[in-house]
């Protein structure tokens, strides 16, 4: 929770092991230059409020991994499950840009929307 918040010159996040982290609540918030994100184990998140808030330059590969990593969230997750909640806009990423990715159709079956479309 809140790991990289204001994080405005990291560019890529490392594989981390997330395995025990039932929180991603702002974790990304504000790294307005990040551009690459693993697919992080979020078997236990249970919270990813605004994670991704004013991420702009996320690459399509970091996209789907997010996309996955919604996917793999446990069904005991608190939140609305948007991409808006986890801080996704449409003036950063539109909802056609969100639905050409590879996963967007599992990421549907999983009980997630974009939020904004």
């Amino acid at each position: 929770r809140n790991a990289f918040n204001g994080c405005a010159k990291i560019t890529e996040v490392p594989l981390l092991n997330s395995s025990k982290s039932d929180s991603f609540k702002s974790t990304f918030y504000g790294c307005t230059n990040l551009v690459h994100v693993p697919v992080l184990d979020t078997s236990k998140a249970n919270n990813w409020n605004s994670c991704f808030s004013n991420c702009k330059h996320l690459s399509d590969e970091s996209l789907n991994n997010i996309l996955i990593m919604c996917i793999n969230t446990p069904a005991t997750y608190v939140g609305t499950k948007t991409l808006y909640e986890l801080g996704f806009r449409s003036e950063n990423y539109s909802a056609e840009k969100i639905q050409a990715l590879p996963k967007y159709n599992d990421f549907i079956t999983a009980g997630w929307t974009i939020g904004y479309e």
